[in-house]
């Protein structure tokens, strides 16, 4: 099914590629709505280039040609530069070892390297596009629209793996489908269905059919976060619902801190089955791991233990820079045996990977990302703005997406998500510089006015005379 989807995904790139010279928010908005395909899509035959560099590539092109080599404030565009130098390094540090290594099926794992560290830079690419072509409200509100088309997308193969697996994660009984991890897709459907909740009661000039499919989205969205079984991704599902409800709506707040306190109570029997046993078996215990804590777990959480021991011992060799990118994967065997786990693991959490990678400059780094997010998303909601409620959706997505890394790094590993909180922070920043810009012009046309009109009706009543 993944490659019939990959396949089917090709003329839509295609047909993004040819707009994007002739209408670029269009191209965008199509990109947008159409980029979860693009992790099954066919890879091209020149090493390094697929669709995703093409359209990206194409997008910063258009950009430049413009608006000119010029960078958004360097209040919101200052840690997506880092970010983007910080993986740069990390790469470089990588080098010396991942050139004497290989993965699975004999791939130099330096080439394996190099295209993680290329699809999480190119994916930066999105912000800036954003930013810069999506001046407008109601522009921003069909990227809106888009990304809740995207993540339909999502949910709908998610609950279709869920059904008739096709992934080894479907097989079991976790909804999974593009993203080929449960949790990655949680993750990715988690942060961008606020879009569609937005869209459904607080975006303005959308008719009643497509409120309604918003509705759908979501409901199907939730779904399918619920059935990917990923219990970090549930807390996180829970803390930007009520950041969401308490920007927007004090009721909504209260009914979902009861609701929450219900379900994890006395309605917890009412849950589906298959969501209570993941829940209780998380202290089912035997897991057979070396770790403080770890055997009165079960398999999955106690590893997580053992893989922030394992990562807190790769630090200590390196605090300050890192050991390069993908270090913790290809070199856990050889520091976690001690905790007995011999297997190749990524580190599921996105603050320890950083830290064994990039060391505390690339931390330092990603809480700036997290502070401009939260400072972008605040100033937006406070903006006298027809879409000042952005700011909510940025805001939730970002709790969401925070939140969510502390059991996965999706954030970093995979593009789609990464785009599309790229997407939503460059749209949000545009609307923050828009509305300053406008409250900065404010006092001198205010004071230009009477001008205008002194000298419009001296002109007229010259006129008037001749």
């Amino acid at each position: 099914m993944a490659d019939a989807l990959g396949y089917a995904y090709l003329p839509f790139a295609a047909l993004a590629l040819a707009l994007m010279f002739w209408r670029p928010v269009v191209a965008l908005v199509f990109v947008a709505a159409f980029f979860p395909l693009d992790a099954v899509s066919p890879r091209l035959g020149v090493p390094g280039v697929n669709t995703e560099t093409i359209l990206l590539l194409s997008a910063l092109a258009v950009t430049i040609l413009r608006f000119g080599a010029r960078l958004p404030p360097l209040r919101y565009s200052a840690p997506v530069i880092a970010f983007i130098v910080v993986m740069g390094a990390g790469f470089l540090l990588s080098v010396p070892w991942a050139r004497k290594m290989t993965v699975m099926g004999g791939e130099p794992a330096i080439w394996y390297t190099f295209k993680h560290w290329k699809s999480a830079t190119f994916s930066t690419l999105f912000f800036f596009a954003s930013y810069w072509w999506f001046s407008r409200p109601a522009d921003r509100q069909r990227m809106l629209e888009a990304l809740s088309f995207g993540t339909l997308l999502s949910s709908v193969i998610a609950l279709v793996d869920f059904v008739h697996p096709f992934t080894s994660n479907g097989a079991l009984g976790r909804a999974t489908g593009l993203q080929g991890d449960p949790n990655g897709t949680a993750c990715a459907i988690g942060m961008a269905m606020f879009a569609s909740l937005y869209l459904v009661f607080w975006a303005p000039d959308v008719s009643f059919m497509r409120r309604a499919f918003h509705l759908g989205t979501y409901a199907i969205s939730f779904l399918a976060v619920v059935l990917t079984l990923s219990r970090g991704n549930y807390v996180a599902l829970v803390v930007a619902h009520l950041v969401f409800f308490a920007l927007l709506n004090r009721g909504l707040l209260i009914a979902g801190v009861a609701t929450v306190a219900l379900l994890s109570t006395v309605a917890f029997p009412l849950l589906p089955s298959v969501v209570r046993e993941r829940i209780e078996y998380t202290a089912s215990g035997g897991a057979g791991y070396r770790v403080a804590g770890g055997e009165r777990l079960e398999g999955s959480t106690a590893q997580r233990l053992v893989l922030v021991q394992t990562g807190l011992d790769m630090f200590r060799t390196s605090p300050i820079w890192g050991r390069g990118l993908n270090f913790f994967f290809f070199r856990t065997p050889e520091f976690s045996a001690k905790y007995g786990s011999l297997e190749q693991r990524d580190a599921h959490n996105l603050l320890v990977k950083m830290a064994v990678e990039m060391g505390m400059i690339g931390v330092g780094v990603l809480l700036w990302i997290w502070w401009a997010v939260y400072r972008c998303g605040r100033r937006l909601w406070k903006a006298n703005t027809v879409d000042y409620r952005l700011g909510a959706v940025l805001l939730a997505s970002g709790a969401h997406l925070l939140v969510a890394n502390f059991s996965t790094n999706a954030f970093i590993t995979t593009s789609q998500i990464s785009s599309y909180f790229w997407i939503l922070y460059g749209m949000s920043a545009r609307g923050a510089v828009e509305w300053v810009s406008a409250a900065e012009a404010e006092p001198s046309l205010a004071a230009a006015v009477p001008r205008w009109r002194r000298f419009s009706q001296r002109a007229a009543a010259a006129v008037s005379q001749l």
